[in-house]
């Protein structure tokens, strides 16, 4: 029962998450583009598109890695081996949030810029060449997406290591370089302070009970 409750709430979460998320990124998304010229949307897209199938990388490889080359490594302390570690060990959660979450988003937000790019050049275009327009963008973005990612996928499952050793590396830069290290920590210790906090209630609530019995 716990466990289908917490499958819920985190269901909830993710989606409420991926809501907001997808709509904040659209408006945002839609108003920037209306201030930029063909070019840079076209480049906008395509930067989309590639965040899009980079993330799927990085989830496919979570995914499929096993912790063995990763722990050698951090024995040997190899930099960004221990925070690649971390990664294969929140497989399920960094699959979700790459390949479910971000993928969702930057397929609704190419879309979404496709649709701009086609409105920005309504103006000079008959409506049966813009329905054709309209048609092909939608389609080699589609294909474009699709073909990176199968490409990518063969890629994460056969070289899960060098990718995640890239990620863990672009984390140590993160939390040493830019000293975001601390704020990460800080947040773990509450999270763990919650759990202790919770498992203490539990138990003081379980020995309570067994003294009104006894």
């Amino acid at each position: 029962m716990r466990t289908s409750t917490s499958k819920l709430r985190r269901v909830l979460i993710v989606g409420s998450w991926t809501f907001f998320l997808s709509a904040l990124l659209n408006f945002g998304s839609i108003s920037a583009l209306s201030q930029l010229g063909l070019f840079q949307s076209v480049l906008v897209l395509l930067a989309i598109v590639l965040i899009g199938i980079v993330f799927d990388l990085v989830g496919t490889a979570a995914a499929a890695a096993q912790p063995d080359p990763f722990t050698a490594m951090a024995s040997e302390r190899v930099r960004g081996a221990k925070e690649a570690l971390r990664v294969v060990h929140a497989a399920d959660a960094v699959a979700n949030f790459c390949n479910d979450v971000v993928g969702d988003i930057c397929g609704t937000l190419s879309g979404a810029v496709v649709a701009t790019i086609v409105f920005q050049i309504a103006s000079n275009t008959r409506q049966a060449t813009l329905d054709a327009v309209n048609t092909v963008l939608l389609a080699t973005t589609a294909a474009v997406t699709v073909g990176g990612k199968a490409y990518c996928k063969s890629m994460a499952i056969h070289n899960y290591v060098r990718v995640l050793m890239v990620v863990g590396r672009v984390i140590y830069f993160i939390e040493t370089t830019l000293r975001l290290g601390p704020l990460v920590n800080s947040f773990k210790r509450r999270k763990k302070d919650r759990r202790t906090g919770k498992s203490k209630n539990e138990k003081r609530e379980a020995r309570a009970s067994t003294e009104e019995i006894s």
